[in-house]
């Protein structure tokens, strides 16, 4: 493991007549060969690119850019050393 960033998964879900937004943290984690999230894992070869969008002072989305799609983490962390690392990894490979 090289670096872990905090994401948000936001669920929303009807309870008695009413919708309730329930937000977890968890991570991504850099490792050499892969990024894991909690519901899924990306080869470092699959990942095409990754890029950081602010919806706010405090608030963005980071986004994988892969094979297999789109993919994106809402984010109230600052995302740019695990991009940085994200990004040397990918120059030497």
């Amino acid at each position: 493991m090289l670096i872990t960033l905090p994401y948000i998964r936001v669920i929303r879900r009807i309870h008695n007549n009413s919708q309730q937004i329930i937000e977890t943290e968890e991570y991504l984690t850099l490792y050499e060969d892969k990024v894991v999230s909690a519901n899924d894992h990306f080869k470092m070869e699959d990942i095409l690119d990754m890029s950081y969008r602010p919806f706010n002072d405090r608030n963005g989305f980071l986004y994988f850019h892969t094979i297999r799609g789109l993919y994106s983490f809402h984010l109230k962390t600052d995302p740019n050393a695990f991009m940085t690392i994200y990004k040397k990894i990918r120059l030497t490979n």
